[in-house]
């Protein structure tokens, strides 16, 4: 399922003809966040474990 929405992300960007360094920007993290982000997700962080969750 992460893979699918990470390749998802990839495509959107691509299909915007938007570089790795215009989304960097828009999102506000760096280069290597970004590519990190776009590569292998955010493995800290899913929707599910976030503070504040409903399940919390």
């Amino acid at each position: 399922m992460i893979k699918s929405m990470l390749y998802q992300i990839k495509q959107r960007r691509v299909e915007l003809c938007l570089k790795q360094n215009d989304m960097m920007l828009r999102v506000g993290v760096s280069r290597q966040q970004y590519q990190h982000l776009e590569s292998k997700g955010n493995p800290g962080q899913t929707p599910w474990s976030k503070k504040g969750s409903l399940d919390s």
